[in-house]
């Protein structure tokens, strides 16, 4: 009502950084809009999900205390 919610507020001239507000649409089966900040954490996401299923991990290595996420 008052333009806030519990995680977005209006952009205003006030408005601090305002080149990380929400202003990517995405059509979608649910239409939403987005940040550069959230396109960021969701390519972060899937370079870690993606370097994780490259090296498997070994639970012996684990115990000898062997780093698995660096390659050997």
């Amino acid at each position: 009502m008052n333009g806030t919610n519990f995680k977005h507020n209006v952009l205003t001239e006030a408005s601090n950084l305002p080149f990380l507000t929400d202003v990517i649409y995405m059509p979608s089966i649910i239409p939403r809009v987005i940040s550069i900040g959230d396109i960021f954490i969701m390519l972060g996401a899937f370079l870690l999900i993606q370097r994780l299923m490259n090296k498997p991990i070994s639970l012996l290595q684990l115990r000898e205390g062997k780093s698995y996420a660096t390659k050997s």
